[in-house]
């Protein structure tokens, strides 16, 4: 498939009417050797009859996903939409993910999928490290994958051990980390 890496994608409002729908890609993956890396998304997203939802990638297959970011709202508008649906990924399979925040504004409708989480809606064979995400901004206090995190520890510093503050994130008082590819 592919890579993308040091990377920041920002939008007024995506709108998804079917399939996987992600900020930065909707389907992900294929093989070991492609990856995500250093990829912030910031902008409201919102969904309607989509299989798998999540502010980064609805969808992930192989691959290796390291250092990404997703600030904004998810919408779900129709009564059975998202197989899975996540802050950050809504279904990951045979997928590597280190180092990830998601800090979305989760708005799930009148019928909510049966697989939520606030950083991933649902995780096969997927092998994580320090993953995070704003259980109060999401309203959503579980996930198969990632550690939630009081809007207190989500701005603090403290609470992203093993992140490279040095050179990929940077972080400044009261604020959610950001990707220095960002600033």
């Amino acid at each position: 498939m592919g890579s993308i890496r040091d990377s920041v994608v920002s939008f007024q409002e995506m709108e998804c009417r079917s399939g996987s729908c992600g900020g930065a890609v909707g389907h992900f993956g294929g093989d070991a050797a492609s990856y995500l890396a250093r990829v912030a998304v910031n902008g409201p997203i919102s969904c309607r009859d989509c299989a798998y939802v999540g502010g980064v990638a609805g969808r992930t297959f192989a691959g290796k996903v390291y250092d990404t970011s997703y600030r904004g709202e998810l919408n779900l508008f129709s009564p059975w939409s998202a197989g899975a649906f996540g802050g950050a990924f809504g279904y990951t399979l045979n997928t590597e993910i280190k180092r990830g925040v998601a800090f979305a504004r989760i708005h799930l409708g009148n019928s909510p999928p049966a697989l939520v989480g606030g950083y991933a809606g649902d995780a096969q064979n997927t092998t994580t490290y320090r993953l995070f995400f704003d259980r109060g901004r999401a309203q959503i206090y579980t996930s198969v994958i990632g550690t939630p995190l009081t809007s207190a520890q989500a701005v603090s510093q403290s609470s992203y051990p093993n992140f490279d503050f040095e050179n990929i994130w940077m972080h400044s008082p009261s604020t959610y980390p950001l990707l220095r590819v960002e600033n």
